[in-house]
């Protein structure tokens, strides 16, 4: 185990210095998102005395329009912005979006989120190919930068629910949502600080002429415009809930779309898109089930779990950040064996990687039926159960997540890294839209007001977690069944 940590401190001391600026970058754009996400089910239910149900709903339409706007974005990064305008644009845009959540009251909560998620669809998939670009010529390496890169941004998951939750409790919400945006300006400000170590991997703006009935203009205007016009048709999406059929109509659109592209290029970059289809459906499991760590598990560690510790009362979000923490804590090692067996030439395939994250995750959720059916007879379950449970869901979610983007990232077409991450993306928003739906198994319709009721909310919540672990664990099998085909596509 020395040896490992050694040659992953060599490695981390090996790493291309924009690696740090721009997992820096993203740390704190991850710190803004995961302050909203750990806070939001709360903020909603609580100080807007909104039912489970639809603070559920909320929350995943944000998710999933939060990955679906990406898809625009890194089409509009490869073909006119570039990496660097379309990371500022996204980013500042995200920070006036935050800033309207100080505001309570639900009209200015939507237009909040809806301006957050036109941010993120600029910001999100330009980052990730900056990576890869790092990293080009050095595929042994690649796997082990994306979990060192996933890792460094991961702080910002870390610390987002402790700050933001201890000052929600003492001070306010609105006064965590002003730090989160001031976490995402202290972003902004090494990205543009840290451009002499990026500057030959940045793709410079293509500024273009639209000539529209005799008239030219830039499109870099239109561009603006459009975003402008984007957030009320964002708005009206998640206030109405329709974000089921936008995202049915825009996987029809990428689904055709990658189609043509696909018999358009070369038969091995055909078969690599058809890999990355494959998997993402696993990748919407996974994800769609890692999700309730913000609405179903969020309320059961709120109503269910022990939080009392040497006489205080752990905020919810205490819990919330145990996840980033494991995830620190395990990672390097995981980076390091992934070095340690590719020099042997003994790492696992991306496929069977995907497998054991899905297995393993089954397991973290089957920790949490325990601790349900603790809750069903002493009314309560002991947090050493919460503890365990987001021991095992860090490790699983580095064997899919960072392999994920490593692995888009090499496959993806020649000129289309930014697309091909957006489209990667949208299995994150198809996941939060399943979310949603497999938060409705463990909502609460009535008030907890005595111990027969916690009970019956304890019951309640082993079912949905019950369900959760055995569509991970065939999720698992299918893939592990299938690995071989997906590996030979990759190819």
């Amino acid at each position: 185990m020395k040896q490992i940590i050694n040659k992953l401190r060599n490695r981390i001391d090996a790493c291309p210095k924009g690696l740090f600026v721009l997992f820096y970058t993203e740390m704190w754009e991850l710190f803004g998102r995961f302050g909203i996400t750990s806070l939001l089910v709360l903020y909603l239910t609580k100080t807007l005395q909104m039912s489970d149900a639809k603070a559920f709903a909320i929350f995943s339409a944000f998710l999933a329009l939060i990955y679906v706007t990406p898809i625009i974005g890194g089409a509009l990064c490869d073909r006119v912005l570039g990496n660097r305008h379309a990371i500022i644009l996204g980013a500042l845009i995200m920070v006036l979006g935050n800033l309207l959540l100080i505001i309570p009251n639900i009209m200015m909560v939507y237009l909040g989120l809806a301006i957050i998620i036109v941010g993120s669809g600029f910001f999100l998939p330009s980052i990730a190919p900056l990576v890869g670009f790092l990293y080009e010529g050095d595929e042994r390496g690649r796997d082990a930068g994306f979990t060192i890169y996933y890792l460094g941004k991961n702080i910002g998951a870390l610390i987002a629910p402790i700050l933001c939750g201890i000052v929600a409790v003492n001070f306010g919400y609105h006064y965590a949502f002003i730090l989160s945006a001031a976490g995402m300006i202290s972003g902004i400000v090494v990205f543009v600080k840290g451009q002499k170590y990026l500057s030959e991997h940045v793709k410079k703006p293509t500024i273009k002429k639209i000539k529209l009935r005799g008239f030219s203009i830039a499109s870099l205007p239109l561009i603006y415009i459009g975003a402008i016009l984007t957030v009320p048709l964002v708005l009206l999406v998640m206030e109405y809930n329709v974000d089921a059929y936008l995202l049915i109509f825009t996987g029809l659109i990428v689904f055709v779309s990658l189609m043509v592209i696909a018999f358009k290029r070369t038969r091995a970059e055909r078969r690599h898109i058809f890999a990355i289809l494959a998997l993402m459906i696993f990748v919407i499991i996974f994800e769609g089930f890692l999700n309730q760590g913000g609405t179903t598990l969020n309320l059961f560690i709120e109503r269910i779990v022990n939080r009392h510790f040497f006489g205080f009362q752990l905020p919810p979000t205490f819990f919330f950040a145990l996840d980033p923490i494991f995830m620190l804590s395990v990672g390097p090692f995981l980076a390091g064996l992934w070095l340690f067996l590719s020099k042997r030439k003994l790492e696992p395939s991306v496929p069977a990687k995907f497998t054991i994250a899905l297995f393993l995750l089954s397991l973290g959720f089957l920790v949490f039926v325990f601790a349900a059916f603790h809750a069903i007879m002493r009314s309560q379950a002991s947090p050493l159960y919460i503890v365990l449970a987001y021991f095992i869901f860090p490790i699983a979610e580095l064997c899919i997540v960072p392999i994920s983007l490593s692995m888009v990232t090499r496959l993806a077409p020649k000129n289309l890294n930014a697309m091909m991450v957006g489209v990667w993306m949208l299995s994150s928003a198809a996941a939060s839209f399943l979310t949603g739906q497999v938060s409705k198994i463990g909502q609460v319709r009535f008030e907890l007001t005595d111990v027969t009721a916690l009970s019956h909310a304890a019951y309640i919540y082993r079912h949905a977690f019950l369900v959760s672990a055995m569509t991970l664990a065939i999720a698992a099998i299918v893939l592990f069944i299938a690995r071989h085909f997906i590996k030979r596509l990759m190819l």
